[in-house]
C-alpha cells in the first residue's frame, strides 16, 4: 500500500516557524528530534535523558491496544518508553507509524525504530514543556482512519481550542468497514466520552464516494468522572442502522436492504415486544470492499432508555450480504441468526444493568484514568477478549493509578481513581 504522511499547523507559535521553516521533506516535517547545535546545554540535556532506562513494554499481547495506551501516556507523562514484540513479532503496520508521528511531533519528542514491520521502537522526551497547539494532521491512506485516531483523541484534547485530524485516500469509498466504524465513532463512542468533557466531530466527505475523513477535537482543562453502573430506565426506543453491502446475486441492492430492514424489525418486536418504538434503515450502502471476497455486511444496534442509557452490539464485516429473500442459502439463516445473537446480548445486558459494553469498555478506560476523581463503569463479562487486562496492566505501569474490579457472573464493575490531568495550555 502506498501512503503518504504529512502534518500542518493550524496555529503555529512563533518559535516552532522559526525552528521548522516549512521545509520541504514530509519526514522533515513530522520529525522533531532535532535540537539547537549551538546550545551546548541543551545537548547535556538531551544526553541525560536518553541516558535513563526506558519503561519497557511488552505488546505481544493486545498488540494495537497497547501501542495506542503507550504511546499517549508518553505524550502525558513524558517518560520514555520501548515497545516491544509488537503485535507478536509481526510489527508495527503502517497506521501504528502515524500514530507515533502524530505523539512525537505534539510532545516535542523523537522515536527510535518507528518504521513499519518494526517489531521495537523506543520514544524518547523532550525536556520542553508539552504543548499540544492547534494542529492539522493529514495522512493518505486506505483503511484504518477509527483506530488511529482514537489512538491521538485524548492527545488532542488536552490541545489548545480545536486539533483536526484529516484522513485521505483515492479509495476510501471501498476501504474496509469505514463507514459504519465511523457511525460507530460518532453515536457510540462520542456520547459516552462527552460524559468525560471531551468533545469531537467526524464528517465524511460521501457518503457514495468517500474522499477524505475529518475529525476536529475541542481541548479540554481536565476530565470528569463517570459512574455508569446502573441502567435503569425503560427501554423507549431501539435503532438498527444497517450497512448493506451492495448488489447480491444480481438482486437490486435497495430490494435486498428493504428486505433486511422488515426482516429485523421482526425479529427486534419478537424479542423486545410492540410497545417497543423501532426504527431500522439502511444508513449507508457500502461498496464492493478490494479486500474481501464476497462483499461484506454490517449492523449495529442501540437500545435506548428512559434514563439515557445506550447499549449497544454491533457485527462488522459479516459475509455473504444479508438477503433473506435469496432460497436454498445459508444466508438467510446466518442473517437472522445475527440479528436475534445481537439483540439478545443486549437484553441480557439490559438485566444485568449494564451500561458499556464491549470493545467500548477498553476505548475509555484512559479517560478514567485521566480523569479528576473516581469513575465507575459497569460492563459485560466476560468480554469479548483479554485486552482491557493488558490495559489497566500498561495504564498503572505508567500512572500512578490503581483499578478495582468486581466481576459477578455476567458484569463486571471497573473502577478507577483518577490522576485529574490539567491541560497546559489553559
Amino acid at each position: 500500500m502506498n501512503s503518504s504522511c504529512s502534518k500542518d499547523e493550524a496555529e503555529p507559535s512563533s518559535q516552532s516557524d522559526s525552528s521548522e521553516s516549512q521545509t520541504n521533506s514530509e519526514h522533515d516535517d513530522v520529525n522533531s528530534d532535532r535540537v539547537d547545535s549551538d546550545s551546548v546545554e541543551e545537548i547535556e540535556k538531551t544526553r541525560t535523558r536518553d541516558s535513563a532506562d526506558p519503561i519497557v513494554i511488552d505488546a505481544s499481547n493486545a498488540g494495537g491496544q497497547v501501542l495506542r495506551i503507550a504511546n499517549t501516556l508518553f505524550f502525558f507523562t513524558k517518560k520514555p518508553i520501548t515497545v516491544t514484540n509488537i503485535r507478536g513479532h509481526h510489527g508495527l503496520r503502517e497506521s501504528h507509524t502515524h500514530q507515533v508521528d502524530m505523539v512525537v511531533t505534539m510532545s516535542n519528542g523523537r522515536a527510535e525504530g518507528n518504521e513499519e514491520g518494526s517489531v521495537e521502537y523506543t520514544l524518547w522526551p523532550s525536556d520542553a514543556k508539552t504543548t499540544a497547539t492547534n494542529k492539522t494532521f493529514s495522512f493518505e491512506s486506505d483503511w484504518e482512519f477509527l483506530t488511529t485516531f482514537q489512538a491521538v483523541l485524548p492527545c488532542f484534547a488536552f490541545g489548545r481550542e480545536k486539533s483536526t485530524f484529516r484522513w485521505c485516500g483515492e479509495e476510501l469509498d471501498s476501504s474496509l468497514c469505514l463507514l459504519d466504524y465511523v457511525y460507530f465513532c460518532q453515536s457510540i463512542l462520542r456520547p459516552v466520552l462527552e460524559k468525560f468533557g471531551v468533545h469531537f466531530d467526524v464528517v465524511a466527505s460521501g457518503p457514495d464516494e468517500i474522499e477524505e475523513m475529518i475529525a476536529t477535537v475541542d481541548a479540554v482543562k481536565e476530565l470528569k468522572s463517570v459512574t455508569m453502573t446502573s441502567c435503569d430506565g425503560d427501554i423507549d426506543e431501539i435503532r438498527a442502522t444497517i450497512f448493506h453491502s451492495g448488489q447480491y446475486n444480481d438482486r437490486d441492492p435497495r430490494t435486498c436492504a428493504q428486505e433486511f430492514e422488515w426482516n429485523c424489525i421482526r425479529i427486534l418486536k419478537e424479542i423486545f415486544g410492540t410497545e417497543v418504538v423501532i426504527h431500522c434503515k439502511t444508513k449507508y450502502r457500502m461498496t464492493y470492499a478490494r479486500y474481501w471476497n464476497p462483499p461484506r455486511s454490517s449492523i449495529i444496534l442501540e437500545i435506548i432508555t428512559s434514563d439515557e442509557c445506550i447499549l449497544t452490539a454491533e457485527r462488522f464485516s459479516w459475509s455473504p450480504s444479508w438477503n433473506f429473500s435469496y432460497e436454498e442459502s445459508d444466508s438467510v439463516d446466518d442473517a437472522e441468526r445475527i440479528v436475534r445473537n445481537l439483540a439478545l446480548d443486549c437484553k441480557r445486558a439490559y438485566g444485568n444493568r449494564v451500561c458499556v459494553r464491549d470493545h467500548l469498555t477498553d476505548q475509555i478506560l484512559l479517560f478514567m484514568a485521566l480523569a479528576k476523581g473516581t469513575s465507575t463503569i459497569r460492563s459485560d463479562y466476560p468480554l469479548p477478549d483479554d485486552h482491557w487486562k493488558k490495559a489497566i496492566s500498561v495504564i498503572e505501569e505508567l500512572l500512578d493509578v490503581k483499578f478495582s474490579v468486581r466481576i459477578e457472573d455476567e458484569f463486571i464493575d471497573i473502577s478507577c481513581e483518577g490522576i485529574g490531568m490539567q491541560n497546559e495550555n489553559f
